[in-house]
């Protein structure tokens, strides 16, 4: 028997039936008055993409054996099925896609719609007699997959909120840990088995990482929780309790999908952060101390190296030098790849020099002494570039970013061993950026 083998599919049925009142609140508060608009959108996206009709409305009207609910703008599908070996199983289906913009004529001119149909995907929770839970979710648009896989918690996240908010309520009917799980909103890759074994959350996580955690625990946001444990085997053994015992201010945000050294490496660099500078020093030495601190964190991970937690500025300089000479021995052999990306399409001022093979890489860290040679992995995944620009008889090394909301931008400019840029020259550099960004704005 599994951990859920306090409920049957019946009993989680006829739960989630007795709450059918309150989802549909939600759905007259939040769609009912859009009704009109949600049907002229789908008649004019499908008249201008025939292909997405029959996605359009499966995900707006889903066929169902017992009863619909839409939740949150999209709709489910919930019903009681019994297989061949008359063991009764509840399935949930849900169909949740991006918002997109539409917009069509009208007699009040024209209008901008969203619409829910783009890129539709179909999320599928079984649950069996046993107390088994297994999930499956496919892209409409393309292949669908008959593989169903044993559900963790991070897979109730594709749940809504409010059916996700039911269902939990009925589970810490028998286990409190449910109350603490929808509170915080947890969607972590933590196994359901451990759940069962655990009474609080501070409980769930030194199940997970066999670990003690001590009393303190208690008074941080569960992903720092996880974020602290997946840090603890990178540092030295006699800084694991300081580890511990260390609160941050911010919270720890853990990307879909994110590998727990990432997380290690994210949280290791502020609990730094957090020791050397304080929150609201906004200097420019402060901003060249947590790229030092930021590129020191980084090597040390990609070489395999311990992080020393407690040492002080002129410990992680010494470090992060030391760590950039051996980053250009072991990175020099990879061959640099800039990807084709709205980033690479950047075309800057001729006295900005882009830096294009691994070679130009490592001539430009030992020029100016600095790491940018461990950056060859994130330029190899589209993330950044780095350029050479001689300004006022000074040589920098400069790493510009893009995003979608603030355009192209620059995350670093500095000269030789990490010395902060004059103010005429990071000014220089913005200017740049402005008038590329105004051209991409229009």
């Amino acid at each position: 028997m599994n951990e859920f083998n306090f409920f049957t599919p019946v009993e989680l049925f006829e739960h989630i039936k007795a709450h059918l009142e309150d989802l549909h609140t939600l759905k007259y508060k939040l769609f009912e008055h859009k009704k009109t608009e949600i049907d002229e959108t789908l008649k004019f996206s499908t008249s201008n993409h025939p292909e997405n009709l029959h996605n359009a409305v499966n995900a707006m009207e889903p066929y169902c054996n017992e009863f619909t609910v839409d939740i949150g703008g999209f709709s489910s599908q919930v019903y009681l099925q019994t297989p061949l070996e008359s063991k009764p199983s509840l399935s949930l289906t849900f169909y949740i896609g991006d918002k997109t913009n539409f917009k069509f004529p009208s007699d009040d001119g024209e209008k901008d719609i969203k619409a829910w149909f783009s890129n539709i995907r179909e999320y599928t929770f079984i649950f069996f007699d046993d107390g088994g839970i297994f999930s499956k979710n496919h892209n409409k648009l393309k292949t669908k997959t008959k593989k169903m896989f044993p559900s963790n918690l991070k897979s109730f996240k594709y749940m809504p909120y409010k059916m996700r908010e039911v269902i939990f309520e009925f589970f810490a009917k028998k286990n409190p840990i449910w109350k603490d799980i929808l509170k915080y909103d947890i969607s972590l890759p933590i196994s359901l088995d451990l759940i069962k074994k655990s009474r609080t959350i501070k409980n769930l996580f030194e199940n997970k990482f066999n670990v003690n955690l001590p009393k303190s625990t208690n008074k941080k946001h569960p992903q720092n929780i996880y974020a602290m444990c997946c840090a603890l085997k990178y540092v030295f053994p006699e800084q694991v309790k300081y580890i511990m015992e260390e609160n941050i201010d911010s919270i720890i945000f853990i990307y879909s999908g994110e590998h727990q050294k990432t997380t290690a490496k994210n949280y290791l660099t502020e609990v730094i952060i957090k020791r050397i500078i304080n929150s609201n020093n906004r200097s420019e030495h402060a901003r060249l101390t947590i790229n030092l601190i930021l590129g020191y964190v980084d090597m040390a991970f990609q070489l395999g190296e311990k992080i020393n937690a407690l040492a002080g500025m002129k410990t992680i300089k010494r470090f992060h030098d030391e760590y950039a000479i051996k980053l250009r021995v072991k990175l020099y052999k990879q061959k640099m790849i800039i990807p084709k990306n709205e980033l690479s399409k950047i075309k800057l001022p001729s006295n900005f020099i882009r830096i294009t093979t691994t070679k130009k890489l490592a001539e430009e860290s030992v020029k100016n002494n600095n790491c940018v040679m461990s950056y060859l992995p994130s330029i190899n995944k589209g993330l950044c570039l780095i350029y050479a620009l001689d300004y006022e008889e000074k040589h920098y090394t400069i790493d510009i970013r893009y995003t979608k909301r603030n355009g192209y931008w620059c995350r670093e400019i500095s000269s030789y061993r990490n010395q902060a840029a004059t103010e005429s020259a990071r000014q220089y550099v913005d200017d740049a950026l402005k008038q590329i960004n105004a051209i991409r704005d229009k």
